[in-house]
C-alpha cells in the first residue's frame, strides 16, 4: 500500500490533482490519501484564500472518499479497512 498525507492548502496545487486523475485513470487500488482538512494553510485560512469541497472534488475523479476524525485512531483504522 502507498499512503499519501496531504494538507488542505497543499491539495490546491495542480500536481496533486494531476496525480489524483492519473491514479483514478490507472485504477490504482493500492493508494490511500489522507487529507488534513483543518481549513488552515501556510498563509491563512482556506476559506479566505480558496474555498472548496474536498470530498466532492476527490469523488468526481472516481476516488472513494470518507470524512473521518483524524484524532480517533480507531476511526482512521476503520476508514483504511473500508
Amino acid at each position: 500500500m502507498v499512503y499519501l498525507i496531504l494538507g488542505d492548502g497543499e491539495i490546491q496545487e495542480g500536481q496533486v490533482w494531476e496525480m489524483a486523475l492519473f491514479a483514478a485513470h490507472r485504477k490504482l487500488s493500492n493508494l490511500i490519501a489522507f487529507v488534513d482538512y483543518n481549513h488552515v494553510q501556510l498563509d491563512g485560512y482556506t476559506d479566505d484564500i480558496c474555498s472548496w469541497g474536498c470530498e466532492r472534488e476527490v469523488e468526481s475523479f472516481g476516488w472513494f472518499a470518507q470524512d473521518v476524525d483524524g484524532h480517533d485512531v480507531e476511526a482512521v483504522a476503520q476508514a483504511v479497512k473500508n
